[in-house]
């Protein structure tokens, strides 16, 4: 089986100690699901750790978001970022999402998670009159959609990332709109914290902590702590689709306090905020968390 790696980059901690925390019960399933998907599939991968991540009850009840297959696609869950942020300053970027839509319609018709280059054009350009550079900007990634060589055909890696795909593309594609292009009018940080807002609000979460991180390094003071608490929020809630329910209360009371802490930003009062995400934790330590009682962000003047 060779060496054992001496630790993921992703987790940071070693195998054999992630074998002994597992065995004890003080490993979450959120840490051994993230390791297992650092190594893939390979002799450490979530075969040889004897993962199995059951679906998170409060995103599988019925109305809620569906539950995927073990695990988060970490690899898909960090492109489809990437592009939603390279599409804030680029219109031709933003176009791409469009033909993400397409091929998944066209995924769901031949109930396979792969398209004939051809097939995607011709519906694409004919019959939608999508602009085949933004298609063209789309592949030259390479990191969304893989392509055989001959015939050309347009794949997802799994049926896992379908799933995540169909899930996660409509709420890039509502937000979207409500920040591209920015308002000549607003100063930097208040487009930011509105963008943020427009993606906690969609239930994307992931992206939510990533769009605030560089603003947040730049701040200091008071702004600078009610960033980090809109960045602990998210977090929290990205923890729970990890399956991590304890990471998810300890986050959401740490956001909580320095929310409350803070008090205001860009103007708006974040303290209504702040008292909801503490009920949230509440309730999930409970057990009866549910979709009808997700905070939103709500930030009056944005």
């Amino acid at each position: 089986m060779g060496s054992v790696p001496a630790c993921s980059a992703k987790a940071g901690i070693s195998i054999r100690e992630l074998s002994r925390r597992r065995g004890s019960q003080d490993a979450t399933d959120g840490q051994v699901a993230e390791l297992a998907d650092a190594y893939g599939s390979g002799p450490y991968g979530r075969k040889a750790l004897g993962v199995q991540v059951p679906p998170c009850p409060i995103f599988s009840s019925e109305g809620c978001r569906q539950p995927y297959p073990q695990m988060l696609p970490l690899r898909l869950r960090n492109e489809l970022f990437a592009l939603f942020q390279s599409a804030l300053a680029d219109a031709e970027r933003a176009r791409c999402f469009d033909w993400l839509a397409l091929f998944l319609r066209l995924c769901r018709r031949r109930r396979e998670p792969r398209v004939p280059l051809s097939q995607l054009l011709l519906h694409g350009q004919e019959k939608h009159g999508l602009h085949r550079k933004a298609l063209d900007t789309l592949l030259a990634t390479g990191n969304i959609l893989t392509s055989s060589n001959f015939p050309p055909i347009l794949s997802l890696r799994s049926s896992g990332e379908l799933k995540y795909l169909e899930d996660r593309l409509p709420r890039f594609q509502k937000v979207l709109p409500q920040c591209v292009p920015a308002k000549s009018f607003e100063a930097p940080l208040l487009r930011v914290v509105r963008i943020a807002q427009h993606l906690f609000n969609q239930g994307l979460f992931f992206d939510c902590h990533e769009y605030l991180e560089k603003a947040w390094k730049s701040e200091r003071g008071p702004v600078k702590i009610a960033l980090q608490g809109l960045i602990q929020a998210a977090a929290g809630f990205h923890k729970l689709e990890l399956n991590s329910s304890k990471g998810c209360m300890e986050l959401l009371l740490n956001a909580s306090k320095k929310l409350q802490t803070s008090g205001t930003l860009c103007g708006a009062n974040l303290r209504p905020f702040a008292a909801r995400l503490q009920s949230a934790a509440q309730s999930i330590r409970r057990g009866d968390f549910r979709r009808q009682s997700f905070p939103r962000m709500e930030l009056p003047p944005i």
